[in-house]
Order: C-alpha cells, then sequence, then structure tokens
C-alpha cells in the first residue's frame, strides 16, 4: 500500500491575518497526503473546544477554521496539526485585529482613548489607532 506524508500548502511560513472587529475570517490549511490527513486545530498551543469557542467553525474536512463575528478574544495564534499513517506537518496561523496595535510593556505614545486589558498576569494595553 502507497503512503505519502501528510503535506501542508505553505506550511513553511507564517500566515499573518488581520480582521475588523465583528467580521468574519477563514484559515486554511490546505493538506495533503495517503491516506488522507486528519486535520486538528489548537489555539495558543491549547485544542479549541468548540463549546468554549462557539464563533469557531471547522469546514472543508478540517482545513478551513471559520472565526465569526471575530471579538478581541480572537486574537492569538493558530495551529492546525494533519496527521496520518506516514507522517506529520503543521501550520501556523496569526490573527490580529485590524487598526489595532498591541503594547506588551509600556507604551510611550499620545492617545486620545485607550483602555487597558488585563489577561493572565500580563497587562496588554490596546490603543485604536488610525
Amino acid at each position: 500500500m502507497l503512503t505519502v506524508p501528510a503535506q501542508i500548502n505553505g506550511s513553511e511560513t507564517l500566515d499573518e491575518t488581520a480582521a475588523v472587529i465583528g467580521s468574519s475570517v477563514d484559515l486554511h490549511c490546505h493538506t495533503d497526503g495517503v491516506p488522507q490527513p486528519t486535520v486538528r486545530w489548537v489555539r495558543d498551543g491549547q485544542p479549541i473546544t468548540f463549546v468554549d469557542h462557539p464563533n469557531l467553525r471547522v469546514d472543508n474536512a478540517g482545513q478551513t477554521l471559520r472565526v465569526h463575528s471575530v471579538q478581541l478574544v480572537d486574537i492569538g495564534a493558530y495551529t492546525c496539526h494533519a496527521s496520518n499513517a506516514a507522517g506529520n506537518a503543521s501550520k501556523q496561523f496569526l490573527l490580529n485585529i485590524l487598526g489595532l496595535s498591541v503594547c506588551l510593556s509600556v507604551c510611550y505614545t499620545s492617545v486620545v482613548s485607550s483602555s487597558a486589558l488585563e489577561l493572565g498576569v500580563k497587562a496588554i494595553i490596546f490603543h485604536y489607532g488610525k
């Protein structure tokens, strides 16, 4: 029986996507291999539980992750993992919000309005730019 290791088109590059809050975004993970690879998605290194993330949906046999109505909580690193009996492959995606700059320490800019949001132990200051 012929086997071909799982492959993902463009797996050697980070796919960066920026979206407008409230819009929908598709992350595409085009796979190939024999037998057909199974695909799973993780976000920030953790398996995605679709119960906890109802705005996320997988289509096209797992090869497309759709983020419906993008919100600030959706920012992060997403990884597509493809595997079959002959091997594994992965591709990384980075989802950001369009028009949003993020400072992970102190921001030395003057802004008209800003809001601070604390996530875990890290303070992240969001500045809405033009």
